[in-house]
């Protein structure tokens, strides 16, 4: 399938039009197949990191990574959880094998987790802002050699192109299109309908993908077997 019929068909699945797929909150229904909605892993900034980590540029011999995930309040932890660790495992392109993780009731987790070849990865997660805000992410890679990370160093909170301040509206609306083709999509919603791209393209990824979503959540159960338990979890696999 062409690229200008796969992004006419996403349109379709995106706007409810299409009767053979289905677009849900976790997943995308292919007729009776369900995949797994990880669409982060077309956020750009993260797919630049990745390509630079697999080229094997800016950085080298991998020792520490580090995240922070900062959602709305009421938000599900498994959901952030997933996303989380698919973005680690899926950047460093390495399972994780063991976690220890602290929480805050349904408010924080901070969590230590070391991968196959001892990579120790911190997840900095919570679930406290107000519905008006713009989700806070950061993500680091960092090496003997050199320093990966997808946000500018005294960048606090994402930065938007556009900002339109209205009369008693407590936060401003913001607009940053990123896509000429996907004109008035948030980043987050053209996430998504690349990944539906990318799911027609290659229709033989689905068994991997649900494979890998299988994977994440036998890991979230270790987290909170370790949160309950207080201590160190293991878990083996294979990353994807």
């Amino acid at each position: 399938m062409n690229r200008k019929l796969c992004e006419a068909t996403a349109r379709r699945i995106w706007n409810k039009e299409s009767p053979e797929w289905a677009l849900e909150e976790d997943d995308v229904r292919v007729g009776s197949v369900r995949i797994p909605l990880m669409h982060w892993r077309f956020d750009r900034r993260l797919t630049e990191m990745r390509g630079l980590v697999g080229k094997g540029k800016a950085v080298y011999n991998l020792c520490a990574y580090k995240s922070v995930r900062v959602d709305h309040a009421g938000t599900d932890f498994d959901h952030i959880l997933r996303r989380e660790l698919d973005v680690c495992q899926w950047l460093l392109g390495q399972d994780i094998v063991s976690v220890y993780a602290i929480a805050n009731g349904d408010k924080a987790v901070l969590a230590l987790a070391e991968t196959a070849s001892g990579i120790v990865c911190a997840l900095d997660l919570a679930a406290t802002l107000s519905a008006e805000s713009n989700p806070i992410t950061r993500h680091e890679i960092i090496g003997v050699e050199g320093i990966i990370t997808d946000r500018a160093i005294n960048e606090q909170v994402p930065v938007e192109a556009v900002y339109v301040f209205k009369k008693n509206e407590k936060n401003p609306e913001t607009f940053t299109d990123a896509d000429f083709s996907m004109l008035g999509l948030k980043p987050e919603e053209i996430q998504i309908v690349d990944y539906i791209i990318d799911l027609l393209e290659n229709p033989g990824q689905y068994e991997e993908l649900q494979n890998r979503y299988d994977y994440l959540t036998k890991l979230i159960d270790c987290f909170h077997t370790s949160i309950k338990m207080g201590k160190k979890v293991y878990m083996g696999g294979n990353a994807v």
